[in-house]
């Protein structure tokens, strides 16, 4: 029966399933863009909000997006299966998507035009903002099944390769997942946002809204086709035991041999298919959690859980606590960059856009160069910097992923640093300067982005426990979503200290009278601060280490991540996205700082609900269901964002032609509608965005064929290349809507520039769901949150008791932890060691009646070390929020900044503002590219290591460079302000560009991080990490914005962040994040210096059965073989 079960298995997943979960990925990417990009142009123009209230409303927005996967991790990992809160997930992530588009379409659901002549403009009512929020959050309750599922549910597509395979598919898988990505958002960055711009919100909304329509159906086709793996239990429950298990214990003295805890193979079966997590000595107190005292264990010798935790639980725990050090470097970076794009948009109004003809460039449009700038890091991050790294150190990875995400954090300073000299310039210029002053900008925060995001996501998926891989995604998005909400109160906080100066607000309506540079400058040293706090935390972090029996090799947990409904999902996306802050200031009249933190607050909320569709998914409903749930979801936002643009009913007046100063803002229920609809398709971004990336690496995963190998060869080879591939299709689809959807955005109409995302966003779905036949769906394995509170309780119940230095003895459980450690059981690690108590066997911690453990008293090895191995990864994925919170903003401003700059080219064709983002989507592409086919092959000559660079090195050289991209964008601000005339929007190309690279280092080298460090149970909780991390910065970027724009204001020279940002000071903003970004690049250093990562078991028969598809676990007793077992560090 077992040799068929495999049989059977090798069937699903694999290469056949990329396909499913990519297009799907793209599509979702796209409406995502499609949607995001362009919104603040849709709060300030069509709803006619403020700018301060659209920027935080964005800001809050990508926070929440953000935030959600967390839950949906939770949900996924503990009882519901990456498939179906992936499904579920969509399904939201549609229907505020459709929102949003029906918002933008009705014009009762808009307030009325402004006034030809009017000073000022109707504001959107209260119940119209009502409806358009309502569908922003269902889009980032969506999300929050999408975002931490999809890289976990398309790793376990990959199992079943042989492990040199595995590896290296695996690391293509992620490269390839942030490449989809990056193209999908260029996509939508060109064709959404000019359609957005010229044609109509309706249709600009409803093509993201179709494309998330597409994606879901592509994901749900593909069901018979992928490996659905079983849930392992909540995560939080085990952690919750060790924790009350070692309380319990506290008293007890720790025994000084480590074999003497309490191990259960039988017990940790399920979340220890990767190998069990080895003890570490790191949180003694918890190991205490493993001490076996009377009444531990049942009548039939089972352990109580909440008495009892095994070593491997233990550890799990102790991985959860070391990452969320190097986890939160991430929010500040999330911070950082979502006021730069939401206020590099509203530059980009106030530049020359000029490019031919009367072709202008739609300012929305400026973020393709992000895009560009992080495809082209991936790129030459995966094919040349890994290659030469892994020759020169001998290191698989080559760079390690702490060190790619603190040079992705270094960079992420620079991106600020620009953005402030940018904003400079743009400010005292005599006459428009050219948007294309913000590519540089935009180009350095791509590059960060590409190093440090990716990164963070690599390293919280790496160092997470097995059995909470999508918590681990989760917590990316969660870092994401906290760096919006800080984004948020950045920017409210600035706005309301500085309006009280004498120059007032830094951040005011019209950012000419604002002091947008100071806010940047802020910014900056914000970030400044945030690389300090990470080299603390990268220099003390310790690796998880995972036991593999018979193998004496250090090995990895290489889980890989699968994304292909990805393009159509990421152009939709980006086609949403990447002219929004224009729909929202040109539509909807919102003013500039409330477009930005709406669109920051929707990037937040988007990268937040990964967390809980990454719970659902690996919990219960299973990755392909979450994916399609809330692709749906997501196209039902869209349809409502087009819907919003097209009928003038659901949009405020047009502004009257002899009143230029104010317009009629958006009504309250036009604008309640509107961010309805973007509520739906964050929602649904919480089902797709975490479990896409997953779902494809799962299908990969099934084409083992012969024995495990030594992971240490193959793990980090593979996993680098996967993310490489996934980013770059992602660069792919948002270089396309950076173009395509943009420029008809800005010169056709909101409508078919909405509406083009939408459809896209609709065959994602239509191409995912076809491929369902050829799909591995895994079956969830249980709520990871209750197996990381089991192993939490268990710990604290034996917090007395001493842990055993030998900890061999700690419990383990092959049986019990099957279904959570397919890949193997996690060694135990010295980390964390107070969460070893709960794998000590004491009296009651076993059922007498069953002889199974009782899990709130006793937690096997495998479950602590899963917990360990998040605690691990949340440091270093800390510091991929700060990326996002450079990123947001970067966009909404280098888009203003675009439009106040010459963006002609020839015969009166304009570059739509918008539309060079397309420049960061293809630097991101092109670093992808090098990156794998030329720095990681020269990097593992020079280094010997499999991947070249590590991913610690990746994230920091993407957050390194990430700096740099907002030092550009601030030169040039301060270009564009002094210059006498308008400037060509082409001096924003080199901040794309820049931030391409970074992006194409920093958020790979992240979600590679995150998904080979979490445990093999929680991947989807991992992707929803990544998700979480650029919702964290998305908020937070909405925080630094307003905080810059209320502290500001009340200066002489005014607000850095006015309306018109010739007013203003956005140079000195972009400063300020290149500030910030320095900080959280050695914040990032310390913590990847710091981290220990995951072990994994390997079993002698692993290695023995040559030609075996899924060697098959004996069981035995834990004393008969413990001699079997050999830690091996990852």
């Amino acid at each position: 029966m077992a040799v068929q079960r495999r049989e059977e298995r090798k069937k699903l997943g694999g290469l056949k399933t990329m396909p499913f979960i990519l297009s799907n990925e793209v599509c979702d990417r796209f409406a995502v863009a499609g949607f995001n990009a362009n919104m603040i142009q849709y709060l300030r123009n069509e709803l006619h909000l403020p700018l301060v209230q659209a920027t935080n409303t964005l800001n809050n927005f990508s926070g929440t997006s953000s935030f959600t996967p967390l839950i949906g991790a939770l949900m996924a990992d503990s009882f519901a299966g990456r498939f179906w809160t992936i499904t579920v997930g969509s399904i939201l992530y549609q229907l505020g998507m459709l929102g949003v588009t029906i918002s933008a379409i009705l014009p009762a659901l808009r307030p009325p035009p402004c006034p030809p002549q009017s000073p000022s403009c109707h504001q959107a009512s209260s119940w119209q903002q009502a409806i358009f929020y309502l569908s922003l959050l269902v889009t980032a309750i969506g999300s929050g099944g999408i975002r931490p599922c999809v890289v976990a549910f398309g790793a376990d597509q990959l199992e079943q390769d042989r492990p040199n395979q595995r590896t290296e598919r695996r690391w293509s898988f992620f490269n390839l997942y942030f490449f989809c990505i990056g193209l999908s958002v260029m996509l939508a960055l060109t064709v959404v946002v000019y359609i957005q711009d010229n044609v109509g919100w309706g249709l600009g909304f409803g093509i993201p809204t179709i494309a998330m329509f597409i994606s879901v159906i592509v994901f749900v086709v593909g069901y018979p086709l992928y490996i659905r793996k079983k849930p392992g239990g909540s995560p939080l429950t085990r952690m919750a035991q060790v924790v009350v298990a070692a309380a319990r214990k506290r008293k007890l003295d720790e025994p000084a041999d480590v074999r003497l805890l309490y191990q259960n193979q039988d017990l940790d079966a399920n979340i220890t298919t990767a190998g069990r997590l080895s003890h570490t000595k790191q949180f003694k107190f918890l190991n205490r959690a493993a001490i076996v005292t009377d009444g531990d264990k049942t009548d039939t010798g089972r352990p109580r859980p909440w008495r009892l935790s095994t070593v491997h639980r233990i550890e799990e725990l102790k991985c959860f606590i070391r990452i969320l050090p190097i986890w939160s470097v991430g929010i500040l970076l999330i911070t950082s960059a979502a006021n730069n794009f939401t206020f590099g948009i509203i530059q980009a109004k106030t530049m020359n856009r000029h490019l031919a003809g009367d072709f202008h460039i739609p300012p929305a449009t400026l973020l393709i160069f992000s895009a560009i700038s992080m495809l082209l890091t991936l790129t030459i991050y995966d094919r040349l910097i890994v290659p030469l790294a892994r020759r020169l150190t001998n290191h698989p990875d080559g760079i390690s992923h702490l060190r790619r995400i603190g040079i992705g954090l270094a960079i992420s300073i620079l991106s600020n640093v620009a953005s402030a000299l940018v904003e400079n310039r743009r400010r005292r210029a005599a006459h428009k300067i050219s948007v294309f002053w913000l590519v540089p900008q935009y180009a350095v925060h791509g590059v960060a982005e590409g190093l440090a995001s990716v990164g963070l996501m690599e390293f919280l998926y790496d160092q997470s426990p097995e059995s909470m891989r999508s918590i681990s995604a989760a917590l990316y998005w969660l870092s994401i979503s906290v760096g919006h909400y800080g984004t948020t109160l950045l920017v409210t906080m600035v706005n309301d200290l500085t309006k009280k100066t004498k120059q007032g607000s830094w951040l005011q309506n019209n950012i000419d009278k604002g002091r947008l540079d100071y806010f940047y400058w802020l910014v900056a040293g914000l970030q400044v601060f945030n690389f300090g706090y990470y080299l603390v935390c990268a220099r003390f972090y310790v690796f998880k280490r995972l036991e593999i029996a018979g193998d004496p090799n250090p090995s990895e947990d290489a889980e890989e991540k699968g994304g292909a409904n990805e393009v159509c999902d990421r152009f939709a996306t980006a086609g949403f996205n990447a002219n929004m802050v224009s729909y929202l200031r040109n539509e909807l009249h919102v003013p500039l700082i409330q477009a930005t933190n709406t669109l920051n607050n929707f990037a937040g909320t988007a990268s937040l609900t990964p967390i809980f569709g990454a719970l659902i998914a690996d919990s219960f409903a299973g990755r392909f269901w979450t994916i399609a749930v809330g692709a749906t979801l997501y196209q039902l936002g869209m349809l409502g964002v087009t819907i919003s643009a097209i009928l003038p009913s659901l949009r405020p007046p047009a502004c009257s032609p002899d009143s230029s100063s104010s317009c009629q803002e958006a009504s309250t229920w036009q604008q309640a509608i509107f961010y309805f609809s973007l509520l739906l398709t964050a929602i649904g971004s919480g089902g797709t965005r975490p479990c896409v990336v997953a779902f494809g690496a799962e299908q990969l995963e099934a084409q083992d064929g012969s024995g495990r190998k030594s992971q240490a060869e193959g793990s980090s080879k593979d996993q680098p290349s996967f993310f490489n591939i996934y980013f770059f299709c992602i660069g792919v689809s948002v270089m396309l809507a950076l173009t395509v959807v943009v420029y008809v955005q800005d010169n056709v109409g909101w409508g078919i520039g909405f509406g083009i995302p939408t459809f896209a966003m609709f065959i994602s779905i239509i191409v995912f769901i076809v491929g369902y036949p050829l799909y591995i769906r895994r079956k969830p394995s249980g709520s990871p949150m209750t197996r990381v509170a089991q192993v939490v309780v268990a710990a604290l119940r034996k917090r007395k008791l001493v842990v055993p230095t030998d900890g061999t003895v700690l419990y383990q459980n092959r049986d019990l932890d099957a279904d959570i450690s397919t890949v193997g059981r996690l060694s135990h690690t010295k980390q964390f060691k107070f969460l070893d108590r709960a794998a000590i066997v004491v009296e009651g911690d076993m059922d007498e009646s069953t002889n199974r453990p009782l899990l709130w008293r006793l937690s096997t090895v495998h479950r602590v070390e899963e917990l360990k191995s998040i605690m691990g990864i949340l440091p270093i994925w800390s510091a991929g929020i700060f990326i996002s919170t450079a990123t947001s903003n970067n966009y909404t401003f280098g888009l203003v900044q675009a439009k106040s700059m010459d963006r002609q080219l020839a015969g009166g064709f304009s570059i739509p503002p918008a539309s060079f983002f397309i420049f960061s989507s293809a630097a991101m592409l092109l670093t992808l590219s090098v990156y794998d086919r030329v720095i990681i092959p020269l990097a593992r000559r020079l280094t010997g290591r499999p991947e070249g660079i590590s991913r610690l090195r990746r994230i920091g050289i993407g957050l390194a460079i990430s700096v740099f991209s907002n030092v550009a964008a601030a030169l040039v601000e301060n270009r564009r302000r002094r210059a006498a005339g308008h400037i060509s929007a082409f001096w924003l190309v080199p901040q794309c560009v820049v931030h391409g690279v970074g992006d194409g280092f920093a958020s790979v080298g992240l979600i590679e991080f995150l998904y080979e460090q979490s445990p093999e149970s929680m991947r989807s909780i991992a992707a929803a990490l990544f998700w979480l991390s650029i919702s964290l910065g998305h908020y937070g970027g909405t925080f630094l914005v307003t905080m810059v724009s209320d502290l500001t204001k009340r200066s002489r020279q005014g607000s850095w962040l006015q309306n018109d940002i010739n007013k203003g000071r956005l140079d000195y903003y972009y400063w300020l994040v290149v500030g910030m970004q320095v900080f959280n690049l050695v914040y990032f250093i310390v913590c990847a210096n710091c981290y220990v990562s995951k072990r994994i078991e390997v079993e002698e028969k692993d290695v023995e059965e040559k030609g075996a598809a899924q060697p098959e676990l004996e069981d035995e007793d834990e004393d008969e073989h413990q001699h079997h077992l050999q830690p091996s560090v990852v």
